[in-house]
């Protein structure tokens, strides 16, 4: 795709891949980022 702004265009992947590969609970202890975590929707917070 013609995108020339690659940044969010890596967070949109990478947020897709991991929604479809990891566990919430995987995904909470892989990402020690909470400005990423932030951007999570809720069923990956690990709400239990």
């Amino acid at each position: 795709q013609g995108v020339t702004v690659h940044e969010p265009q890596r967070l949109a992947d990478a947020l897709d891949a991991f929604q479809r590969t990891a566990a919430p609970e995987d995904g909470l202890l892989l990402i020690g980022s909470h400005k990423l975590v932030q951007e999570l929707p809720d069923e990956y917070r690990g709400s239990k």
